[in-house]
């Protein structure tokens, strides 16, 4: 997917020189410069490990502890930010996420030195570029803001880190976490805006909308065209995706009509019951989207708004593993169902045993190599879903209307084949649930610790209820607090 010349220009830093004329002489340059990008986003520090089924996942609690041979999760099971390890981790991801950022801006500033007639789709090309550019920067910005800020629940509005929007800046002012959201805010509505027509209107049949989440194929795993740049937008910063990421980055700010809107516009525009609408260049047509089939997916596929991709994911992971027998044994999640009356939980079939029968995630064990079925799921990172859709309209929608929050949770359980009906008298109790939920969903994943931060509640995991206290904001590294 990489040229030479653009590889050079990812390694480097982005104070140093780039070689403009070389890299993005032609239109294949810069979506050279655009698909490395993308490889950087599944790289170990972020979404490849860190971000995913690496540090996130441990901050949650979904391993057990002493049970990892790399005893630097060890150290992130207790949040002993101090450790020198933990240290080296989060300064890696911090670091990767602003060189990924700086390379955004970058190709940001070559597309407004080329003119439409540059492009082999014209003016429509640069604007899915610029769209994807701008999501991504407003994404990373909003996983720092969540790691390394207070979440505004806390009312803590100090400045912890700065939001870079500009290619070659070298040291930009830390910003009050509000205005950070309201850049990262700004970022994914103008995203949204470009990236509109790419994901709904079909253009000459040279890539595939994002339309309904029954095009899984058109969405992850199609390959046959002559244009490869324009497909696959499930592995793409795309349309829905972004009105996901909206949803998200609202409710974290406390902005929870804002969210219930944009939830509503995925959930009823391409979830199992909605519409799942795009508009073709001969009118409308209606489809009604799919959904999720645990038989044949160890991602829950169908219900991705958006996975990064990499073709050699699966060998990194076993690469780590098998680096003095790493076993990332998960927390006893399959009796925590038990406890609870949902043990009929489809979800859980997504939880293997090792040779000594302990509890391992298969979102990131290849358990059947040869089944085409599932075999290139273990290429997918998954970032948000469907789910997650439910799960902001159920939260927003208590204070409106506690039975449609509900329903909304037993509707997914149903998907998921979870028997139990939820009740929940009080918010506190819904809450409760909300949060058991997340954890069957997330685990291993990366979101659940974010739930608990953004709602600032006490880390529950088996019989344990453990307040968090300071422990869910990641210390900013050292070398950003040198004046």
């Amino acid at each position: 997917m990489l040229c030479f010349s653009c590889s050079k220009w990812l390694d480097v830093q982005p104070e140093d020189m780039i070689a403009d004329d070389e890299v993005f002489s032609n239109y294949q340059g810069v979506q050279n410069a655009v698909n490395g990008i993308y490889i950087n986003l599944v790289s170990a520090e972020l979404y490849g490990r860190e971000l995913t089924w690496g540090f996130s996942s441990a901050l949650a609690r979904d391993y057990a502890h002493n049970n990892m041979v790399d005893i630097t999760y060890n150290h992130v099971l207790v949040w002993d930010y101090e450790h020198v390890k933990v240290k080296g981790i989060a300064e890696n991801i911090w670091a990767k996420a602003y060189t990924v950022i700086a390379n955004c801006n970058k190709v940001l500033e070559e597309l407004e030195k080329k003119d439409d007639s540059f492009f082999q789709y014209g003016a429509f090309e640069r604007k899915m570029i610029t769209g994807e550019m701008k999501a991504i920067r407003g994404m990373l910005h909003l996983d720092l803001a969540r790691l390394f800020a207070p979440a505004p629940i806390t009312g803590d509005d100090g400045a912890y880190m700065p939001y870079y929007k500009t290619y070659g800046s070298k040291a930009e002012p830390k910003l009050p976490t509000s205005e950070i959201l309201k850049n990262v805010i700004a970022d994914f509505t103008e995203a949204k805006n470009l990236l509109i027509q790419t994901d709904t209107i079909e253009k000459d049949d040279n890539y595939f909308w994002v339309g309904s989440l029954e095009t899984l194929e058109d969405r992850f795993n199609k390959g046959y065209s002559q244009y490869p740049f324009y497909e696959h937008r499930g592995t793409r910063m795309n349309y829905v995706a972004i009105l996901g990421l909206l949803s998200r980055a609202h409710l974290w700010t406390g902005e929870k009509e804002e969210a219930r809107m944009y939830a509503e516009e995925v959930l009823y525009g391409y979830g199992p019951t909605g519409l799942g609408y795009y508009k073709l260049n001969t009118g409308s047509q209606l489809i009604k989207g799919g959904w999720f089939n645990v038989g044949t997916s160890v991602k829950l596929s169908e219900g991705l708004l958006l996975a990064f991709y990499d073709k050699n994911l699966i060998s990194k992971i076993n690469s780590y593993k098998s680096w003095g027998n790493n076993k990332m044994v998960l927390r006893n999640i399959r009796k925590m169902a038990t406890d609870r009356g949902d043990q009929d939980d489809a979800r859980l079939d997504l939880i293997g045993t090792t040779t000594n029968l302990e509890p391992i995630s298969l979102k990131w064990t290849e358990h059947e190599p040869n089944n085409f079925s599932v075999n290139w799921e273990y290429k997918l990172a998954p970032i948000i879903r469907l789910s997650e859709m439910y799960y902001i309209l159920a939260e927003c929608m208590w204070d409106i209307d506690p039975q449609k929050s509900r329903d909304l949770l037993n509707e997914l359980r149903s998907y998921r084949q979870s028997r139990r009906t939820i009740v929940a008298p009080t918010y506190n109790d819904f809450i409760e649930e909300l949060l058991w939920e997340t954890r069957k969903e997330f685990f291993t994943e990366g979101q659940t610790f974010f739930m608990f931060k953004r709602l600032n509640e006490n880390l529950i995991i088996e019989e344990e209820n453990i307040p968090m206290d300071d422990n869910f904001v990641v210390p900013v590294p050292d070398n950003e607090n040198i004046n």
